[in-house]
């Protein structure tokens, strides 16, 4: 196991102790904000109207709803994944096909 996928296996423990809502409200607002700041930065316009508000809302949601548990998923998916390797590694087996 290289030193990257440790590192990954430690940040994601934690974060799976804080649980999927926590992290999908995190993961959205962030990805909310970034939306709508991007988006008036391509735009060169920083006069926020009622639509942009709208945007921005709409994309907090969509981070909340759909990006925060697909990348929980993912994550998740790969820590158990690293998490089995880790022990047939201790074992010294290896893993079985289907």
């Amino acid at each position: 196991m290289t030193e990257k996928d440790q590192r990954f296996m430690d940040y994601w423990a934690k974060k799976r102790q804080q649980g999927i809502v926590k992290f999908s409200i995190i993961t959205g607002i962030t990805y909310g904000i970034m939306v709508l700041v991007f988006s008036k930065l391509f735009a060169w316009n920083w006069h926020f109207t009622q639509k942009d508000l709208s945007y921005g809302i709409l994309s907090i949601l969509i981070g909340v709803t759909v990006l925060g548990p697909f990348l929980w998923w993912h994550r998740d998916r790969k820590y158990k994944k690293l998490i089995e390797v880790k022990k047939l590694k201790k074992r010294g087996g290896k893993k079985k096909r289907k």
